[in-house]
């Protein structure tokens, strides 16, 4: 899976085969098959597999927070951070939230990324319960919290030149708090 990021954050979707990728990781062919069952199946395992790490990154941002608006930044931040760190990964992310490998794999990808999502979830129950966050089902909850955060990542990760991820963690953190203010 690391060899078929670097090779996708090289070659884009063109260059991204299965035989490039045997080629690249010194697998074999009949050893990614037997793994992965197709090329599509890789591209899945590797696309949940690098959510599962972007995901953990921001339940890992927001743990030691202790308020509501600390932890809504710390994740804005946080997803900032992961996007630069670990371009290749934020990149696939990105790029494969249109491939039709999602699709084939979808119901199998949706509970892995609920998996992964739940610490989150559980992070900020208490202050939906509270009223300091929106009431929301998770879904929104996740559309307010990541949207914007993402959103200027795809954009950054596309090479849009008006996309500064300093500027970014200047205003978004504090940005994204208000758009789920519960009071």
């Amino acid at each position: 899976m690391d060899s078929a990021i670097a090779l996708f954050s090289k070659r884009g979707w063109s260059g991204f085969t299965i035989h490039a990728v045997a080629q690249m990781s010194r697998v074999s062919l009949g050893s990614l098959y037997h793994h992965f069952g197709s090329m599509d199946g890789l591209a899945a395992a590797t696309w949940s597999r690098s959510l599962t790490r972007l995901l953990d990154a921001l339940a890992h941002a927001c743990a030691s927070k202790r308020t509501a608006r600390t932890s809504v930044e710390a994740l804005v931040v946080g997803y900032l951070d992961f996007t630069e760190r670990r371009r290749p990964e934020a990149l696939f992310i990105h790029a494969a939230s249109w491939a039709s490998f999602l699709v084939e794999h979808a119901e199998r990808l949706g509970a892995e990324k609920a998996r992964a999502f739940e610490p989150l979830l559980t992070h900020f129950a208490r202050y939906v319960a509270e009223g300091a966050v929106v009431r929301a089902s998770p879904s929104m909850l996740e559309m307010l919290l990541i949207g914007p955060a993402a959103e200027t990542s795809r954009r950054w990760l596309a090479l849009d030149p008006s996309i500064d991820l300093d500027e970014a963690r200047r205003v978004l953190p504090a940005a994204t708090w208000r758009s789920v203010v519960g009071r």
